[in-house]
């Protein structure tokens, strides 16, 4: 396993210290890559668990892999299975995945059988309450439900609409988020009591993904271009994050963390912590987070190119960054102004680009391009504050930090 360590610079004064909702966060952030035995490095779609000893995680072309708290190892699916969409499970030998083509799966500890439900749809997200009492969502007003034994239809209203995820505290308490399929496009949070479902809000937006709550009062929802709270109190729903969005992950009302896009080939994590919300530099293309134990020094994040992380995000020791020096060496670091000249010892194609410390990027200094030995400079008229080279080559990926001070 090979570590990395990124930091953040908090911005929330100090005065409001005592203040402010106790947030797990700390101002460093271990991220520790792990291997992937899948020989084609296929992109993973979603990573869940039950606990650090049981992960399970999934991607393209039926991927399906297994952490037992010590390695990962490739489980086959012997049909034609696609792209994972959801995992849920309440034992090692009781785990459930939707995937493409509308196909239901079923792990029971040493394979996989393809379960028959009636469906043609695609179905989204899958989530249950005990081995009696599960359900998946999907395309076309698809809700079922199994209780143990068979899986039945739970009739709605909602044919022009896609359930793309869901939450809830038991089959009388379900949060169901989605897109219609076709005009008006409006995206939808509908509650269902056990009987009946009530479309609570719609908004333009594109499109609700995800949605969770700490207390069934407050809901965070993520959509394709902002991250929505929603007030089940009294009823009124609000822009708290922009962005692409890729996934959200909630630990309490003051401890969220999200995988945001901002361009096409990096993204970054970003923390709230009750207050605000602050980005950092990830290791990979996240596409889903996921913390078995509930517990924000063991999260599992997956994404594009089979990479899987373990993050710590409750650290607070400063940690030193192999494979920096060797490769990328910048300096002057810290900066009081002026150019800032980096060294990449790489002759393979690289970009470089750096991102300040909400994870914005601020400069593009090298791009697909055969490096070498070439002079590579940071503008020197940045703003004072924390900054982040990040640097991909075919050889790996480094990430460094740079202070610029202009005292």
């Amino acid at each position: 396993m090979k570590t990395k360590v990124f930091f953040l610079v908090m911005l929330i004064a100090l005065a409001c210290y005592s203040l402010c909702p106790i947030s797990l966060f700390a101002q460093t952030y271990n991220i520790t890559s792990m291997v992937n035995p899948d020989p084609d490095q296929n992109n993973l779609s979603f990573v869940w668990g039950l606990d650090n000893n049981n992960v399970f995680a999934g991607g393209e072309n039926g991927v399906f892999l297994k952490y037992d708290g010590s390695s990962w190892s490739q489980i086959t699916i012997p049909f034609q299975f696609g792209f994972f969409y959801s995992i849920y499970g309440t034992s090692p030998t009781d785990v459930w995945m939707t995937g493409g083509n509308g196909v239901l799966a079923h792990y029971n500890g040493s394979t996989v059988e393809n379960v028959n439900i009636a469906n043609s749809n695609p179905l989204g997200k899958i989530f249950g309450f005990s081995q009696n009492d599960i359900y998946v969502c999907g395309f076309n007003g698809t809700v079922k439900h199994y209780n143990g034994s068979n899986w039945s239809s739970i009739p709605n209203s909602y044919s022009n609409f896609h359930f793309f995820s869901m939450w809830g505290t038991s089959g009388s308490n379900l949060y169901f988020c989605g897109q219609d399929s076709y005009a008006p496009y409006k995206s939808r949070l509908v509650h269902y009591d056990g009987l009946v479902f009530t479309e609570l809000k719609s908004l333009d937006d594109g499109g609700f993904t995800e949605i969770w709550s700490p207390d069934s009062n407050i809901f965070y929802i993520a959509g394709n271009n902002a991250v929505y709270s929603y007030n089940r109190i009294n009823n009124t729903i609000e822009q708290v994050y922009t962005g692409f969005i890729q996934s959200l992950y909630g630990f309490d009302a003051n401890n969220i963390i999200i995988a945001k896009v901002y361009d096409a080939y990096y993204d970054s994590l970003v923390v709230y912590n009750g207050v605000s919300w602050e980005s950092f530099p990830s290791d990979c293309y996240v596409n889903s987070i996921f913390s078995p134990t509930n517990n924000p020094n063991s999260v599992f994040l997956v994404g594009r190119g089979g990479c899987i992380s373990l993050l710590d995000i409750t650290t607070g020791t400063e940690v030193s960054q192999p494979n920096v020096s060797s490769q990328l060496n910048i300096y002057p670091n810290p900066s009081n102004g002026g150019e800032i000249n980096i060294d990449l010892n790489s002759n393979s194609k690289a970009t470089v680009i750096v991102l300040n410390s909400v994870g914005q990027q601020v400069q593009t200094i090298f791009s697909d391009g055969s490096s070498g030995k070439e002079p590579l400079k940071i503008n020197g008229d940045l703003p004072a504050g924390v900054y982040f080279v990040k640097v991909k080559t075919d050889a790996g990926d480094y990430n460094q930090k740079v202070i610029i001070t202009k005292n």
